[in-house]
């Protein structure tokens, strides 16, 4: 028997592909560059991000320290003076008449030691990091979405809402359509023939989505499932 190695490179999951039609593009090397040096430049975008996000949960706990100090004071002269002080000028100090806008720091501030570790990860709006905290008081699993990179530096709040919501984002397909993606490279001592019978059933599987080889195996394919059936599948060859 002739033995002839077919090598052939499978993806299973589920993922979008950009599609060439094989020929080869020569890219401009000074153009090139030119997009590889926007990457540094978001690296920068993203450790800016990372900064705010700190800063504002060490805002947040010392906002939550002078609190507490307020509350202490104002017990012991029965009165409210000096909580409401704090609050008029947090509201200057941010330039903010939201009449929550203490009790929105303050929820901050309760996690803001478990957030500190995660801030590549956390939003970095104010309200977006107020409304993670608020998914934590209602047990939503924020360990989890940080574990499956579900959270986002330029995440908006009613992505965060929509997530604690159980209402699926584009973000939280993305991620998840990678996490199921698997490359598989399997090479064969046989003929077509033989190959193709091995993999007859996993060519027909709904999670096969891309299969690379030379035409010869195709072809094989062609013949052994006929047209009919073949038709089914041919997409997921993919041009080399």
């Amino acid at each position: 028997m002739n033995q002839e190695l077919q090598s052939i490179n499978t993806t299973i999951g589920h993922d979008e592909k950009l599609q060439t039609d094989g020929s080869h593009q020569v890219i401009d090397a000074s153009f090139s560059n030119r997009v590889e040096a926007l990457s540094k430049i978001w690296q920068e975008v993203e450790s800016i991000y990372e900064t705010l996000v700190e800063k504002q949960l060490r805002f947040a706990m010392s906002v939550r320290e002078i609190y507490e100090e307020a509350k202490l004071l104002d017990k012991q002269s029965v009165s409210r003076t000096h909580s409401t002080f704090l609050k008029q000028k947090l509201s200057e100090i941010i330039k903010s008449d939201n009449k929550s806008i203490l009790s929105r720091w303050n929820t901050i501030a309760e996690h803001a030691e478990k957030f500190l570790p995660h801030v590549e990860q956390l939003p970095a709006q104010r309200d977006g990091l107020y409304a993670l905290a608020v998914s934590i008081n209602k047990d939503k699993p924020v360990d989890e979405w940080i574990e499956k990179g579900l959270l986002r530096s330029d995440m908006s709040v009613r992505e965060v809402q929509a997530l604690a919501a159980g209402i699926e984002t584009s973000r939280s397909r993305s991620t998840a359509k990678m996490d199921r993606l698997v490359n598989v490279t399997l090479s064969f001592s046989g003929t077509y023939e033989e190959v193709a019978e091995i993999l007859k059933d996993i060519l027909q599987d709904d999670s096969l989505i891309e299969i690379k080889s030379k035409d010869a195996l195709r072809e094989t394919f062609k013949s052994k499932l006929g047209m009919s059936n073949y038709g089914k599948v041919a997409r997921k060859f993919a041009i080399t």
